[in-house]
Order: structure tokens, then C-alpha cells, then sequence
């Protein structure tokens, strides 16, 4: 007789030997549904009503030797019960090919990788805005050295200029060439020569 039937019962009969799967509809092998859903059919024991493995199966009409569900409720009930001992993960992780835990991972390395390549993106949006105003000041003390540079030749060319005049010019020329070759560590020869 097939009633209140408890998992030890199902587990010690030989003649079952496959159950109905809640999710893939297929026969599973008696040993690998118990490592599946060990949880839940260890819960068969008989202390309620529905602790019993005939509130769930039937004997399959055309394999005696499986069990099948006795109807979509209690498939749906199982399931829900497996998904609550976490014999399986819900549906929606099973479409998605993927476990909640492993979707938060792959989401927030994704961030984290997103928020990565920002920062690079900035960082050499910087540098760049950097190396731009780095030129701009590097052209224009190499303009004001080359303006220095052309006036002092006038100056030198021009009899009226006075001595004292071309000194500090000189001297201005020199100190303004030796911050510019320390800071950029270049060396303009047509400067040198005029001020060595």
C-alpha cells in the first residue's frame, strides 16, 4: 500500500530506483536525487502531514520502479522546499546560468572595473592637461629666453647702449636661462655662448 509513506521506507525499497526532477522534468537516479536533495527528503520523516514522500510522488503508471509528482502544486511545493534548504537555486539563477552569490561578485567587479578604467581615463585626461600646460610654460620661457637673446644682440649691435644696460640685460638673460636649463634640463648654444 502506497500511504504515509516515509524516505527510510523509499531509500531501503530496491524497487524505486529513479524520481522525478522539479526543475528539468526528467528521471534522476535515486542515489543522485538523495545528494541533491538530501535536505529536504531527510525532512520526510512523518511528523506533520505533509512530511511524507506520498504528500509529493506516485508511482509513475508506466515505470512502476519511478516516482513522478502527484501534480504542478506539489512539484511547486517541493521546489520551493529545496530552494529554501538550498538543495537548488531558484529558477531565476538557473535561467541565468549563474548563482545570486556569483552575479553580486561578477556585478561589483564589474563596477569595480568600470570605476577603474574612470579613473585611468581621468587620471590620463590629467596627465595630459598637465603635459599640455607644461609645454605652454616651456614655450613661453623659451619665448621671453629667445626675446632676451634677440634684444641683448641689439643691444650689442646698437653703439648708444650703455654698458650698464647691457650687463643687467645680460645678467637677467643668465639667470632666467640657468632656471629654464635646471628646470628642463635642455642646453640652447646661441644663449651659452653669449653668456659664458
Amino acid at each position: 500500500m502506497w500511504n504515509n509513506v516515509l524516505w527510510e521506507d523509499v531509500l531501503n525499497d530496491d524497487s524505486i530506483i529513479s524520481f522525478e526532477h522539479p526543475v528539468y522534468e526528467c528521471l534522476v537516479d535515486k542515489d543522485e536525487y538523495f545528494r541533491e536533495f538530501k535536505d529536504v527528503l531527510e525532512l520526510l520523516n512523518g511528523e506533520t502531514m505533509s512530511d511524507f514522500v506520498d504528500f509529493f510522488f506516485k508511482k509513475d503508471r508506466v515505470s512502476r520502479n519511478s516516482l513522478i509528482f502527484i501534480g504542478e502544486d506539489e512539484k511547486q511545493d517541493f521546489y520551493e522546499w529545496a530552494v529554501e534548504c538550498n538543495c537548488i537555486p531558484q529558477l531565476k539563477e538557473i535561467h541565468e546560468g549563474e548563482s545570486f552569490e556569483d552575479k553580486e561578485k561578477r556585478i561589483t567587479e564589474e563596477i569595480i572595473s568600470k570605476s577603474k578604467k574612470e579613473m585611468d581615463e581621468r587620471s590620463r585626461l590629467i596627465q595630459k592637461e598637465k603635459q599640455k600646460l607644461k609645454k605652454k610654460i616651456i614655450d613661453k620661457e623659451l619665448e621671453i629666453l629667445e626675446s632676451t637673446r634677440n634684444l641683448f644682440e641689439k643691444m650689442l649691435k646698437n653703439q648708444k647702449t650703455k654698458p650698464n644696460k647691457l650687463e643687467k640685460t645680460k645678467l637677467f638673460l643668465k639667470e632666467e636661462y640657468i632656471k629654464y636649463k635646471s628646470k628642463n634640463n635642455v642646453t640652447i648654444e646661441s644663449i651659452e655662448i653669449i653668456i659664458n
